[in-house]
């Protein structure tokens, strides 16, 4: 199946300006966040986690920007740093979930990558959800892919063997990277999502087979 049987009106266009360079990045399992390495062949040495602080503000700048996010307004301004600073540890000590971040270079975040498994099972723990932010001024410029590739090359050497994301059909930013890197749609989840008017919207689930 393709997302053009499930979506419909008009694409936006691609941006002809380029903010930033496309990034490259190495991770390391057991580190939330490391910084931007140009080689994929070499690790940087191990870093501290960002300052949640710094993470927490990435977090309220993208929510404010984009309209698909699951949260409320009333959810979103909950957010702290103590809370911030548990999911973060919570990524640090799992074994197969990881946290990403790219960083500009300010050193400031602009996107994130959660890789995070949909069960323990042992029938089931093949399988990942796939959640990728970009600041919206930086859409189209590399960020996304960046972070889709480390994400796809550390789950090949994980024991991945099945990435899935639910998205809002008409989010076309989301559809056309993921279908770049060889996702495909494979029905639609309906009433996923509320309204702030008492109405539903459905999910296009989106796999891609390692």
């Amino acid at each position: 199946l393709t997302t053009s049987k499930f979506i419909s009106g008009s694409p936006p266009k691609k941006s002809s300006s380029r903010l930033c360079r496309p990034f490259d990045f190495s991770i390391k399992k057991s580190i939330a966040f490391l910084p931007v390495s140009k080689s994929r062949s070499r690790l940087p040495s191990p870093k501290s986690p960002v300052e949640a602080k710094q993470y927490l503000q990435y977090l309220l700048k993208v929510y404010g920007e984009s309209s698909y996010v699951g949260l409320t307004s009333e959810e979103v301004g909950s957010i702290t740093v103590k809370k911030i600073k548990k999911q973060i540890a919570e990524y640090e000590k799992h074994g197969r979930n990881i946290l990403l971040a790219a960083f500009g270079r300010d050193g400031k975040i602009i996107a994130d990558c959660k890789l995070t498994l949909i069960s323990e099972n042992d029938r089931e723990n093949h399988r990942a959800n796939v959640l990728i932010s970009v600041y919206k001024k930086l859409w189209n410029n590399g960020a996304g892919s960046a972070l889709m590739n480390t994400a796809l090359d550390y789950a090949a050497k994980n024991g991945f063997k099945q990435f899935e994301a639910d998205i809002m059909p008409d989010n076309y930013h989301a559809l056309f990277l993921l279908e770049k890197f060889g996702f495909k749609a494979v029905g639609l989840l309906p009433r996923c999502r509320k309204d702030n008017k008492g109405g539903y919207y459905d999910y296009l689930r989106i796999i891609k087979f390692m």
